[in-house]
């Protein structure tokens, strides 16, 4: 595999491409500027983007000038539209083992906040140690606020959050 670095002006997101990684990218940006830019995108021929979308957006958010890319010159039109969809879609087939997670968790110290992630550690999980990590079972009130945009989301976050409210950001 051959790495080729190319400027972000010459990459061109994919028309079609059906997977919404919109809800991504900040999280993305935050990954890149805490680890560093460690995995290519994949660009055919022409730099049309077969995998990476997030990436590159994150990307130039960040205002990075040029991305590693790998060149998927070996596979046909077809090969290629069909691998864009399958790199995202077969990450839905995967879960969490939650007694490795939640045992990853209590052993490394990372404020994963930044990247709105969460992890559903309930105790209905299979094979849940309570002695290993203790859930917090405090009550909880909470409310849904439906907003025009994924902008008027994440005004009404910060707002929230500035104002000391431990807030989520959730699509449904």
């Amino acid at each position: 595999m051959e790495i080729t670095r190319i400027a972000i002006s010459e990459l061109k997101p994919y028309g079609r491409h059906a997977h919404n990684s919109a809800n991504a990218v900040r999280a993305v940006a935050e990954s890149i500027r805490r680890f560093g830019f460690k995995q290519p995108l994949v660009v055919d021929k022409r730099n049309v983007v077969v995998c990476g979308h997030a990436r590159l957006a994150a990307a130039k958010s960040l205002g990075m000038t040029e991305l590693p890319c790998v060149l998927a010159t070996e596979l046909s039109e077809d090969e290629i539209r069909a691998f864009r969809i399958l790199d995202n879609k077969i990450h839905e087939k995967s879960s969490w083992d939650v007694d490795a997670l939640v045992a990853e968790l209590a052993e490394i110290k990372f404020d994963f906040a930044p990247f709105e992630v969460e992890f559903d550690l309930g105790l209905d999980a299979p094979n849940f140690d309570s002695e290993r990590a203790e859930p917090e079972l405090e009550r909880s009130y909470q409310i849904v606020v439906t907003c025009a945009d994924e902008e008027e989301q994440s005004a009404l976050y910060e707002r929230l959050v500035e104002e000391g409210y431990q807030a989520k950001l959730c699509n449904l």
